[in-house]
C-alpha cells in the first residue's frame, strides 16, 4: 500500500473493448471525461488507445487528481455512479483494471509501457535529488542576476515554479527515457 497519500495522485484505468465496439466505448469515455472536468482537484486525463490492428483492444486512461481526498470524492460521487451506470457493458470485455500512483511516481513512466510503471523508491529519490540539486544550483544565481532587487521569497517562488515545470515537462521525460534500463530493472 502507498504512504500518506499527499500530493498528486494518478489513477490508471485499463479496459479491454470488444471488436467493433470501440466507437461506442469511446463515446462513453469522452462523456465521462468531459463531465469530470469540473470536479474538485481534477487535473486532467490522457487516454492511450489501442494501436491499429491490436488484438487486445485495450484502452488506458490516466487520470490525475491534486490529492487522494479529491480522487476518493470523485470515486464516490454521484457523477461517477451515473456514468458507470451508462457504461455500455456489452461493449467491454471484463472488468476495469485500476491502479493508483501517488505523488511523484507520474514523473517516472517506462518508455513504451501501456500504463505507468514505477521504479523503486530509492532510485526515484536519487534521480530527483541529483536533478533538483543541479537545477537549484543553476537557477538560484540566474534568478538573483535577473531579479536582483526582488525579495528572496519572490525569487524562491519563481525558482520552485521553474523547477517543477522543467522537471515535469522537459527533464523527467528525457531522463526517464535515458535511464530506463537502470530505473526499471528489478
Amino acid at each position: 500500500m502507498m504512504g500518506l497519500m499527499t500530493g498528486p495522485v494518478t489513477l490508471v484505468l485499463r479496459r479491454k473493448v470488444k471488436a467493433g465496439r470501440e466507437a461506442e466505448y469511446e463515446t462513453w469515455l469522452a462523456g465521462v471525461q468531459e463531465a469530470s472536468r469540473g470536479v474538485a482537484g481534477y487535473l486532467g486525463v490522457s487516454t492511450i488507445r489501442p494501436a491499429e490492428g491490436n488484438v487486445a483492444r485495450e484502452f488506458v486512461s490516466i487520470v490525475r487528481f491534486d490529492s487522494y481526498q479529491n480522487l476518493r470524492a470523485w470515486e464516490e460521487s454521484e457523477l461517477r455512479r451515473q456514468w458507470s451506470a451508462r457504461l455500455p457493458v456489452d461493449a467491454v470485455d471484463g472488468d476495469v483494471d485500476i491502479r493508483r500512483l501517488e505523488g511523484l511516481e507520474f514523473w517516472f513512466q517506462a518508455p513504451g509501457a501501456a500504463a505507468p510503471v514505477s521504479p523503486s523508491a530509492h532510485k526515484m529519490a536519487m534521480v530527483i535529488f541529483v536533478l533538483m540539486l543541479c537545477l537549484a544550483t543553476g537557477l538560484g544565481p540566474l534568478l538573483r542576476a535577473l531579479f536582483p532587487n526582488s525579495p528572496p521569497f519572490v525569487r524562491t517562488v519563481l525558482m520552485v515554479g521553474l523547477q517543477v515545470s522543467l522537471m515535469t515537462y522537459v527533464i523527467m521525460p528525457r531522463v526517464t527515457k535515458w535511464l530506463a534500463g537502470w530505473l526499471f530493472r528489478r
